[in-house]
């Protein structure tokens, strides 16, 4: 008799405690693929919907970017740096001049971080850079946001660039749609209200978890030793 009930739960679509617990585990992280998924597609459909152009120019905040350096702008070899700069330049819009914003959990001001591109290899070898221009990157780990980190090429000599702020002119402005807006703010507001980016970066490997080291998660194997055994 008990083994015609063992069989019968087998056979049957009864779910136990456990299988419950993972089903129910697996669902979320399902969710929250699907969410990802959708944030992703939004902002596709958001960045195809082009732009158009404005009857009057207008100026909003500033805008800040490299520019090369006094010093190395005189040298003989100048267009070789700038050549680089205009391949990995980075541009940075913001409304105060000082370029500061307000850091909500260390509660105070901060300045904006800016550096050069950090290119991946394909972007790297798009950019099709002569051998001596290969030899001013180097390939290393970089912080990235949410906590990740990645393998990069980085411009060594990003001394050889400053600074530079003007006002930021704007003469076109990307077409928006509403229903795309409302939607991708519900889903970013879902996820931090939730703290799911986190979760997103240990399910994807990032972050604090460093999956992307095997050596920082893989452990020596334990092995018994027999030297000090003696046989009888």
């Amino acid at each position: 008799m008990k083994n015609e009930i063992e069989e019968f739960v087998n056979q049957s679509r009864i779910k136990s405690k456990r299988r419950k617990s993972r089903l129910k585990y697996f669902g979320k992280e399902k969710q929250l693929l699907d969410l990802v998924r959708e944030l992703d597609r939004l902002r596709n459909e958001k960045n195809n919907l082009g732009f158009i152009e404005l009857e009057k120019p207008m100026v909003k905040g500033w805008k800040r970017f490299f520019i090369l350096r006094p010093d190395i702008s005189s040298r003989k070899d100048k267009k070789v740096f700038q050549k680089i700069l205009d391949k990995i330049n980075t541009e940075v819009v913001c409304n105060r001049k000082d370029f500061r914003k307000r850091d909500y959990r260390r509660k105070r001001m901060e300045v904006i971080e800016q550096h050069t591109k950090w290119l991946t290899k394909k972007e790297f070898n798009e950019l099709n850079f002569s051998d001596k221009e290969r030899e001013c990157f180097e390939y290393k780990f970089v912080q990235l946001e949410f906590g990740q980190r990645r393998r990069r090429f980085v411009y060594r000599f990003e001394w050889q660039f400053e600074l530079k702020i003007k006002r930021n002119i704007i003469t076109k402005m990307r077409v928006m749609n509403p229903v795309i807006e409302q939607r991708m703010s519900e889903i970013e507001n879902y996820m931090e209200r939730n703290n799911l980016w986190n979760k997103w970066s240990h399910i994807r490997g990032d972050g604090n978890y460093r999956s992307w080291d095997k050596g920082f998660r893989e452990k020596e194997k334990y092995r018994f030793d027999k030297s000090g055994l003696t046989s009888a």
